[in-house]
């Protein structure tokens, strides 16, 4: 009886001893086969930006495989704007773009490899939408402030006074015809009115 209790008691342990390394093996597996997951990116999924970025960048909660990168930025017509290939420094993969001067939404399409091999992909939207531009001045202003001033017009100078009437012809010359005829007019009076000479001889 001793006997059969004490291969009972091993067979348990030996039991015991698979099941926990069977349960530390799967659990290890698991870990180590678990696909890369995308943790965040720049520009954030959804942002509405007023600057274009020069780069996107996506990261994921694993190093992935560098040389196994796919991603493609395109814009709101689908036209591809990448600027060379994708780099991969531990679990953050960059892709530079060209310079965006088309506003409107989009989209970074990506495939990596995660460390067990399997690929992974998924995409991601942004939104470029520059700022208006300044309201141009009203033209009035302008157009005020670019023509020059005009100089001031010299004054009139005053008009001579003289002594015209108002028809513009002189009194002194009619005042001094009146005064000769008033004059002669004196003198033949006096000269008829003198006693003749050869009447009183």
């Amino acid at each position: 009886m001793p006997h059969s209790s004490s291969r009972a008691t091993r067979l348990r342990r030996t039991l015991t001893g698979l099941l926990v390394a069977g349960v530390a093996l799967l659990g290890g597996t698991g870990i180590a086969s678990a696909d890369a997951v995308l943790k965040a990116s720049d520009p954030p999924e959804g942002a509405t930006l007023a600057t274009p970025p020069a780069a996107v960048s996506l990261t994921f909660n694993q190093q992935v495989n560098a040389k196994f990168l796919t991603v493609k930025v395109t814009d709101p017509a689908g036209k591809e704007v990448n600027n060379g290939a994708p780099t991969a420094t531990g679990p953050v993969v960059t892709q530079q773009i060209q310079a965006l001067t088309v506003p409107g939404a989009y989209t970074i399409v990506y495939r990596v490899v995660s460390a067990d091999g399997h690929p992974v992909s998924g995409k991601r939207t942004f939104t470029l939408a520059p700022p208006a531009a300044t309201a141009a001045e009203p033209s009035s202003l302008q157009a005020s402030s670019a023509a020059p001033t005009s100089p001031a017009a010299p004054p009139t100078p005053a008009a001579s006074q003289d002594n015209s009437g108002d028809s513009g012809f002189p009194v002194w010359p009619l005042l001094l015809g009146v005064a000769v005829l008033l004059l002669g007019g004196v003198a033949f009076v006096l000269l008829r009115n003198r006693p003749d000479s050869s009447t009183k001889k």
